[in-house]
């Protein structure tokens, strides 16, 4: 009986294992394939005073369109970075705006 009850816990133990190398594989695979370049829509709006002047006025809530690039920087066993850029503006004035990594 305690032979059946050791082989069942290890058999539990290896299957766990196995499945949470398995689901970290794949999640490590679908956060990499989040680089490349992308036409993205965004809600804009601030949750924070960006400065202590008495004089300063959030920007309003915008709703937009941009271009996104998104690059695979660092890939290492415990470390992903995909730094993100957004190109925003009409074609007549463009910006860029970091994203986050």
């Amino acid at each position: 009986m305690r032979k059946t009850v050791l082989f069942i816990t290890l058999s539990i133990i290896v299957s766990n294992s196995i499945f949470s190398q398995s689901k970290k594989k794949k999640d490590r695979e679908a956060i990499k394939e989040m680089s490349g370049c992308f036409e993205v829509t965004f809600n804009f709006t601030e949750t924070f005073n960006y400065s202590k002047a008495p004089n300063y006025k959030p920007s309003k809530t915008k709703n937009d369109k941009a271009l996104e690039w998104a690059e695979l920087i660092i890939n290492e066993k415990t470390k992903i970075s995909i730094p993100h850029l957004l190109q925003v503006g009409n074609y007549q004035k463009l910006y860029s705006v970091d994203q986050w990594r």
